[in-house]
This record gives C-alpha cells, sequence and structure tokens, in this order.
C-alpha cells in the first residue's frame, strides 16, 4: 500500500479522472446533493479497486523480494521454551465443578487447534522456496502440541474421576478424542513431513510450475477442511460437520 502510495500521488488527477470516467453517473441533475451521494460511494469503491488490481500487478514479479525485506524487518523470533511448554486455560481449583473445568479443557483443545492449523499453513513452504528456517519451528510447535495433549488429557481424566453424568463424560471423551486427531496431524508434519522436507531441500529437484499450483491447490483445501472441522467442535454444529 505505501509503495502504490508513492506511485500514484503523482498522478492522483489523472487518477481520479479514470475512476470518474468507469465509475457509473447518477441521472440526477449535476450539483445535486443527492447525485453526489450516488456517484461518491460507487468512485469510492472503484478507486480501491483499481487502486489494489494495480499494485498486485507491479508487485507480483517482486513478492520474493517483499517477502525477504519483510523477514528482515520482522524476523521470527522463536518462543522461549518456558512459553511452549505452558497451558493457558487450566486449572486444577475447577476440577470439582466439571462444567466450569470440560469449558476450559476445550479452551485449550481450541488452542492446540489454533497451533495445528498454524503447523499445517507452514509446512508447504520447504517444498516451494527450499528455505529451512521454519523446519525448527515445526518440530517445536510439535513438541508443543504434544505437551499441551498431555495435559489437557491429564486434566480431563481427573475431571471424570468426580462423579459425573454420563453427558459430562461423554463431553469429555469428545475432547480427548478432538485431541487425539489433531495431535496425529502435528506429527505427520513435525515428524514425516520435516523429514522429507530436508532432504527436499538438499536435492537439486524442483517442481514444474503445473505441479506447484497442485500443491497449493491442494494444502488450501486442506487448510479449509482443517478450519471448518475445527468451528464444528468449537460450536458442537453437526449440520456443518
Amino acid at each position: 500500500n505505501l509503495f502504490g502510495m508513492l506511485l500514484l500521488v503523482w498522478w492522483i488527477q489523472g487518477f481520479a479522472g479514470i475512476v470518474a470516467q468507469i465509475s457509473p453517473k447518477s441521472t440526477l441533475p449535476p450539483g445535486d446533493p443527492m447525485a453526489m451521494a450516488e456517484t461518491i460511494p460507487r468512485q469510492i469503491a472503484n478507486a480501491h479497486t483499481i487502486f489494489n488490481i494495480l499494485v498486485a500487478i507491479l508487485l507480483t514479479p517482486a513478492t520474493g523480494m517483499v517477502a525477504r525485506l519483510i523477514d528482515r524487518i520482522l524476523p521470527e523470533k522463536p518462543l522461549p521454551e518456558e512459553e511452549l511448554m505452558k497451558t493457558h486455560y487450566l486449572d486444577e481449583k475447577l476440577i470439582s465443578t466439571p462444567a466450569l473445568g470440560l469449558n476450559l479443557a476445550k479452551q485449550e483443545a481450541l488452542r492446540i487447534g489454533t497451533i495445528t492449523q498454524d503447523m499445517v499453513s507452514d509446512c508447504i513452504l520447504p517444498f516451494l522456496v527450499k528455505q529451512p528456517h521454519v523446519l525448527e519451528d515445526l518440530e517445536n510447535r510439535e513438541k508443543q502440541v504434544d505437551f499441551l495433549i498431555e495435559e489437557v488429557n491429564s486434566y480431563l481424566m481427573k475431571i471424570i474421576r468426580q462423579s459425573m453424568e454420563s453427558e459430562r463424560a461423554d463431553e469429555a471423551f469428545q475432547i480427548m478424542y478432538t485431541v487425539k486427531e489433531l495431535e496425529e496431524i502435528a506429527d505427520i508434519i513435525g515428524n514425516l513431513l520435516v523429514t522429507r522436507a530436508k532432504l527436499w531441500i538438499q536435492d537439486d529437484a524442483e517442481f514444474s510450475e503445473a505441479g506447484k499450483r497442485e500443491l497449493v491447490e491442494y494444502h488450501t483445501m486442506t487448510q479449509k477442511q482443517l478450519a471448518r472441522a475445527i468451528e464444528v467442535f468449537r460450536d458442537v454444529n453437526l449440520e456443518k460437520a
């Protein structure tokens, strides 16, 4: 946006003229306040659209350079071990109140889901750009997921041991089943895909452009499916499931 602004600020009058030409005109007399109310919002919308398309066209060939610039401005800072290995929601004092305890366990499970989503999003990067910097983070996140799942399961077992009605026990087992699925996804990424990514980075082979498009398309579908699954778990939406 900054680049686009610097580019167009010298050409603002011409840009405004083009936007006015392509935008729908009001049928009301010129100068009528209602005519301005009709035309100006359309012109603003069209100006945003043209601006974004133009900047995208100009910057697409330089995407790699922009990415490297952003990495230099905002380098990734790995979280310290003590921050990774810490639960955010579990509270031992609420184990004796199953309804509240289960809600906290579910919030921690949703946090595990978010971490797993981040791993899924990042795991494609080494295969597209052959940069190894993300691999250590994936391995650390996998350890974090393992730790959190162990904590959630232990917390849930303590709740189950309380005198609970069957509905609460079912909910506890549903959370345990869900985090087990997330653990398997994290394991596949943190072990199998990281190992393959290391071999791929060392290899001289490259995917074709068509192959990269297929990978990105498949990866995007996977991300969407995981996001839907976590949403179903969060809202208990059986229709969406």
